[in-house]
């Protein structure tokens, strides 16, 4: 077993069986608890409800919420690691094993990912959410692809089910501007306007009327998603812009506020009815 990385409130490892087998392993204890609790009593007092935890977690709470997450997860079928087995290691520690999926993060590839996987990594969000799932960490070092070029969310447990819709903004927010220093502000709204579009299309095109900011998800080929909801989600979007340019990268928060205009007048004239 050798030490991976050190998280808020838990340790990562990676580990091998006596089989041959590759885990991840997650050690949550009271050391690392206190850390995190300090850390969410500031964003408690900081941030509005919906937006920090209600209380800070206890071990045992946050280790249930991983495990629920990663269930909540595999239910939804968006790709993540499986949860293999839930130990306690003594009085004050509990360890988690996740099967281990190999593949590179968006932040570890020495490529910038093509249109196809920018599409598959907004599928596999939409879906997420379509399942009333958030992630709260969608950062280019959590989103992993595979050999086969699929996408997998790591580490879920931040994230909250029975979701509202400003904490499904928020992960989207985030996935936009993570991907947005990644691959540049026009590529990351130009792939993100194209995904939400082509599902009201399929509203469209299936004859339903969905109210909006609401949605339905059975698979990739019958999402659908109301268009009023595009413009407000692609809109939302741009409020993180200013908090993440505010060390100094001030002319691509006016890229990303123009490329969405832009991308939005454009829906709006092809007869998308985004207003």
């Amino acid at each position: 077993m050798s030490r991976a990385t050190l998280t808020r409130g838990s340790r990562s490892y990676a580990a091998t069986t006596s089989g041959g087998e590759h885990l991840d392993v997650v050690v949550f204890d009271r050391d690392q608890e206190a850390a995190g609790a300090l850390y969410r009593l500031y964003r408690l007092v900081r941030l509005r409800s919906q937006v920090s935890r209600g209380m800070p977690l206890s071990m045992e709470h946050a280790v249930e919420r991983s495990a629920l997450l990663s269930y909540a997860m595999a239910n939804a079928s968006v790709a993540t690691p499986r949860l293999r087995a839930a130990i306690r290691a003594g009085p004050d520690a509990i360890v988690l094993a996740y099967e281990h999926c190999a593949g590179t993060t968006l932040a570890d590839s020495s490529a910038q990912p093509g249109d196809a996987q920018l599409s598959r990594v907004w599928d596999a969000v939409l879906r997420m959410h379509a399942h009333g799932i958030t992630h709260r960490a969608l950062t280019t070092d959590r989103i992993l692809i595979t050999g086969g070029g699929d996408v997998v969310l790591l580490d879920p447990g931040n994230g909250n089910v029975a979701a509202s819709d400003l904490q499904r903004r928020l992960d989207l927010a985030q996935l936009l501007a993570e991907l947005a220093l990644l691959v540049g502000p026009d590529k990351a709204v130009d792939s993100a306007l194209a995904e939400l579009i082509r599902c009201a299309g399929l509203v469209r095109r299936a004859g339903v009327n969905l109210p909006s900011q609401s949605c339905h998800f059975t698979s990739r080929s019958q999402s659908a998603f109301g268009a009023p909801w595009i413009r407000m989600t692609i809109l939302s979007c741009r409020s993180s812009w200013p908090l993440v340019c505010s060390h100094g990268c001030e002319h691509a928060n006016q890229r990303i506020s123009m490329r969405i205009r832009s991308a939005l007048n454009s829906a709006e004239g092809g007869g998308m009815g985004l207003m």
